[in-house]
């Protein structure tokens, strides 16, 4: 894993434009190179101060598998751990590393309590995060985009 950076848009522009990513996450209307390079500089790198984007690469050859990040959001009591993969690397356990990963990052930071925000139709999200210690604590309602999601927490040791 490492930080997002500028040169990262091609991926960034694949990843936001994924089916899975549109509706699990929402259409951030990246629809060019351009807009994917904005985002980076304007809302993964600037926003996150202490927090961030963080890329889940391959060792060897530098791909981009997906992406993890701990993002402090006004409507949520806890940083908010979140994850997205490009589908063809999907259910091979990067997620689950890399959360777990993050997971022990942050709480070596000072933050013991994590939480998460999914659909509650998104079954294989809610199994990854349950599998990394998160439980269900009820429903939060966010307001861009306004929808009403399944809050989960996680309480480090």
């Amino acid at each position: 894993m490492r930080e997002l950076t500028i040169q990262d848009a091609p991926f960034i522009f694949n990843l936001l434009n994924t089916e899975g990513f549109k509706k699990n996450i929402g259409d951030r209307g990246i629809d060019t190179l351009e807009k994917a390079k904005l985002e980076i500089d304007t809302r993964y790198t600037t926003s996150y101060p202490n927090f961030g984007f963080f890329v889940v690469e391959d060792a060897v050859t530098g791909q981009a598998y997906g992406g993890v990040t701990l993002i402090d959001r006004d409507s949520l009591e806890y940083p908010d751990l979140g994850y997205a993969f490009l589908p063809e690397f999907n259910g091979q356990g990067f997620a689950f590393e890399a959360s777990l990963g993050l997971a022990k990052w942050a709480n070596e930071k000072g933050f013991s309590t994590l939480c998460a925000i999914v659909q509650s139709d998104n079954v294989p999200s809610i199994s990854l995060l349950k599998k990394l210690g998160f439980t269900f604590s009820g429903t939060k309602k966010m307001e861009n985009p306004e929808e009403i999601l399944d809050y989960y927490l996680r309480i480090a040791d």
